[in-house]
């Protein structure tokens, strides 16, 4: 079966993408792209603690957050696609001086990206990731970091957004700043990185950036694996949560979104 993608997605998350293994299997990973003639996104780690009111826990996270950056531009991607630091714990409770340390960290980590030559991607979150879910949360982050770009995460915005509202206001707010879109699909609770079109407010969007702004846009089909990916990429021997298939790079001249596959 061919599936015709033109991208693959990089989770640079433990125990089996940590930076540092990844590293030391920089040529396997690039031979392996250059075979199936895919390019590459890197998606950085998830769960670290960027805004953590603990200054050691920050300084750890910090330091992990710059190992997988240099990985990545090691790798030379197109782009590096960043969640947002998250705020937990105790953190919601004075959220002022949280997002405070967000903005502190997320200028660290932007200023790295920019010294390694990286085009970074902030990404949209979901309800139970406070302080990052609506577009007006972004604003102060992408006004303070001109060079950041956004990624619009379709499923991430549709979970308790009744009509996908949520995705047309972060079009409307971001039209100029979107360079990468993750669509996936699930049924308005939670993130369930589902395949299909259950949803119609998704794909409305999509179709509402395309008459925006003509250029290349990267969309993304995410499927759960609980198993080694098959394929090309097995013999990493990856046992990864998500595999990322990036499956269309110019989609704004008229062209499907999806090139017809079926997993």
């Amino acid at each position: 079966m061919q599936l015709d993608f033109d991208y693959l997605e990089l989770t640079l998350d433990p125990p089996e993408a940590h930076h540092e293994t990844v590293l030391n299997r920089k040529k396997e990973i690039l031979t392996a792209l250059a075979d199936h003639g895919l390019g590459l996104v890197c998606h950085l780690p998830t769960f670290l603690y960027l805004a953590d009111l603990a200054p050691r826990i920050r300084e750890a996270s910090l330091f992990e957050m710059k190992g997988a950056l240099n990985t990545a531009a090691a790798l030379n991607p197109r782009k590096v696609v960043l969640h947002p630091p998250y705020i937990g714990g105790l953190g919601p409770l004075v959220m002022d001086r949280s997002r405070a340390i967000a903005m502190e960290s997320l200028e660290a980590v932007i200023t790295e990206a920019g010294r390694l030559g990286l085009c970074m991607c902030i990404e949209n979150m979901f309800p139970k990731y406070p302080g990052w879910i609506e577009p007006k949360d972004f604003i102060p982050v992408m006004e303070k970091f001109p060079s950041l770009e956004m990624t619009l995460d379709f499923g991430h915005a549709n979970v308790d957004s009744k009509r996908g509202d949520r995705i047309l206001a972060f079009v409307e707010t971001f039209k100029d700043r979107i360079s990468h879109i993750h669509i996936s699909d699930n049924l308005g609770k939670g993130d369930d990185h589902l395949p299909g079109e259950r949803r119609r407010p998704s794909s409305r969007g999509c179709r509402h950036h395309r008459f925006q702004k003509d250029g290349k846009r990267l969309i993304k089909c995410t499927l759960r694996e609980k198993r080694p990916v098959s394929g090309g990429f097995g013999r990493f021997g990856f046992q990864v949560q998500r595999f990322t298939a990036i499956v269309l790079g110019s989609i704004f001249r008229g062209r499907r979104f999806f090139r017809s596959c079926s997993v």
